[in-house]
This record gives C-alpha cells, structure tokens and sequence, in this order.
C-alpha cells in the first residue's frame, strides 16, 4: 500500500535530485518550498518572485501541513522532513 510518507519521499528525492533551478519561476519555488523548504534563503527566494508578507506565511503554514501530514502518515524513512528543513523557516 502506497502512503503519504511514499508520496512525500518521491516528491522530495525527485526535486531535491534534479539538476533544475527551483528559485527560477515562481511556481516552482512555491512547489519547492512546500516540499523541500527553502530554510535560510527563503527571505531571498520571497523576494526575487515579489511574494508579500501573507504569501511567505501561507507558504510556511502549507510546509507545516505537509509536514505533519508525512509525520501522521508514519514515515517509513526516518529523515522523512530532516531538521534543518522543519517549517519555522519556510
């Protein structure tokens, strides 16, 4: 039976593997930071697509929902949504 947790980690290896730039269009980078997060450079990536205040913080409670969405699911992977990419930073 195919879980969440097998949905979030194809998502995620397939993004974080790919040689494609997801900063580059702004849906994109959306998609990404739902997924993967941005971290750190999230600030920068907001800014370059012209994202408001309100757009970053949906952006971040979406990750949060992602997020414990792969955690109910029981994660079969134990780095399922490593630390350093939790969603208090994008």
């Amino acid at each position: 039976m195919t879980t969440m947790s097998d949905v979030a980690k194809s998502l995620r290896d397939t993004m974080a593997t790919h040689a494609r730039d997801w900063s580059l269009n702004s849906r994109d980078a959306w998609l990404y930071g739902v997924v993967c997060g941005w971290g750190r450079v999230l600030p920068e990536v907001a800014a370059k697509h012209n994202w408001s205040a309100q757009d970053v913080t949906r952006l971040r409670e979406l990750r949060t929902a992602y997020c414990a969405s792969v955690r109910r699911s029981k994660a079969k992977w134990p780095d399922a949504i490593p630390r350093e990419e939790e969603p208090t930073d994008g």
